[in-house]
């Protein structure tokens, strides 16, 4: 039984390290997405100049 409780506990972090690794890709690419925005769409580019000068 303490064999099978360990297993599950294993099976839910390795979900776990999975599902944050898929989290922090999405980040990458909305990061990179959001840097190509800024340095391309001059719409955006100004909107981000706005906001710093706050």
């Amino acid at each position: 039984m303490e064999t099978i409780a360990k297993t599950e506990k294993q099976l839910r972090q390795e979900r776990a390290v999975a599902w944050a690794k898929r989290l922090l890709a999405s980040k990458r690419e909305l990061e990179k997405k959001m840097d190509d925005d800024v340095q391309n769409n001059p719409k955006v580019k100004e909107l981000v100049n706005q906001i710093r000068k706050m």
